[in-house]
């Protein structure tokens, strides 16, 4: 597996007697004899394209990727990187004028592939936003969805140590840099989470599981507060899936939370809504799947269309499916119950307004009545 060096930082332990082992931030793999700057030569990370030492921006943050120790190599004659080694070179925090705040949840705010910081009005606080679908692509197209150019998909293939550079890159200038001074409100400076969110549904990456266990390990390289929880946020579509299950599990170790999107428990709801076939059958099945590896919330978006709040049969429906979850040994966290917080931009968003305070306080109450905790943000 890869292991991330960061410029300006390393240290060459001796090579230990057992071999090549795990190393972290600063070391490498025993090897030493095998690098090429070992023989004498530049090693193509320490070019002239990178920065001197000491010289990089304050939130810039160079890695070095570098892989199990290669095969012996011809003497290098190229610039570019010998057979095991990948250099991503300089990842860096964009920086920008502007306030993080609820009301824009910008995937590139950052300047990143794949990471990028949201202030979530759910969370209470900077939530650290993992994007596993940066094409767009979701198996799903909920009609108040804020992603632009949304389609119907699955996520690309994952570059691990590209994702891995820019978490350790961003949580290096969060606790060291000025970043939550510069851009974060007052009320809101301290880190809630890291969410699986994104422009798409983050279980469709074959590589979810990898890349909950890269977090777990980039975690425990950083003084975090004890409480950062690790939040999946999903449609729950793909929950049946072996590596997506084993995700949670570790999860579950890792303070995690599950927050499982029902928006309507009506066929014909879930049609209009979230634009999905999938049964209530499989609904409740993927539910209690997900409740029995990770500690899961239910997550329901309520809105009016054409002015109108939902239905009765709508608000009955979904509270006696709770209800009856519930009475079948189902566990719940509770619900988290929201409005619309931003436009929508799928072509429905005209039709879409927000609800009124009483109703969704009414709503609430009957929620609660259930048994269950519910966390309101209309």
């Amino acid at each position: 597996m890869a292991t991330l060096q960061l410029l300006g930082m390393e240290r060459r332990p001796e090579a230990s007697p057992e071999g090549p082992r795990e190393a972290g931030i600063g070391q490498r793999r025993g090897c030493r004899d095998r690098a090429p700057h070992a023989r004498g030569r530049p090693h193509p990370a320490s070019g002239s394209h990178l920065p001197a030492e000491g010289t990089a921006p304050p939130c810039a943050v160079a890695f070095r990727v570098v892989a199990p120790c290669p095969a012996p190599q011809k003497p290098y004659t190229s610039p570019r990187p010998t057979t095991g080694f990948r250099i991503i070179g300089i990842v860096t925090l964009q920086r920008t004028s502007k306030r993080l705040h609820v009301e824009d949840h910008s995937r590139d705010v950052a300047g990143m592939t794949y990471v990028y910081p949201v202030v979530s009005r759910r969370a209470g606080g900077v939530s650290i936003g993992i994007n596993l679908n940066p094409n767009n692509a979701c198996n799903w197209r909920c009609i108040y969805c804020q992603v632009p150019e949304l389609k119907r998909g699955t996520a690309p293939v994952i570059d691990l140590a590209r994702l891995e550079a820019e978490l350790r890159t961003f949580l290096h200038e969060i606790l060291h840099g000025n970043f939550m001074q510069a851009q974060v409100p007052p009320e809101a400076r301290r880190i809630n989470d890291i969410a699986f969110s994104g422009n798409g549904e983050p279980t469709s990456a074959r590589e979810f599981e990898q890349v909950v266990e890269l977090i777990g390990r980039v975690k425990a390289d950083y003084d975090l507060p004890e409480a950062l929880k690790l939040v999946l946020i999903t449609n729950g579509s793909l929950i049946e899936r072996p590596g997506v299950q084993a995700g949670l599990r570790r999860m579950a170790t890792l303070n995690g939370e599950v927050w499982f999107k029902l928006d309507s428990v009506t066929r014909e709801g879930r049609r209009s809504i979230n634009n999905t076939s999938m049964s209530l059958k499989q609904v409740r099945e993927n539910l209690a799947l997900a409740t029995s590896l990770c500690p899961t919330w239910l997550q329901t978006c309520v809105f009016q269309i054409d002015g109108l709040p939902p239905t009765q049969l709508e608000s009955d429906a979904y509270l006696t499916f709770i209800e009856k979850f519930l009475q079948g040994g189902g566990l719940l966290k509770g619900v988290l119950l929201y409005g619309l917080a931003r436009p929508s931009l799928q072509p429905e968003a005209p039709r879409l307004t927000n609800i009124g305070q009483t109703w969704m306080e009414s709503f609430s109450a009957r929620i609660r009545a259930l048994g269950l905790a519910v966390k309101l943000n209309p």
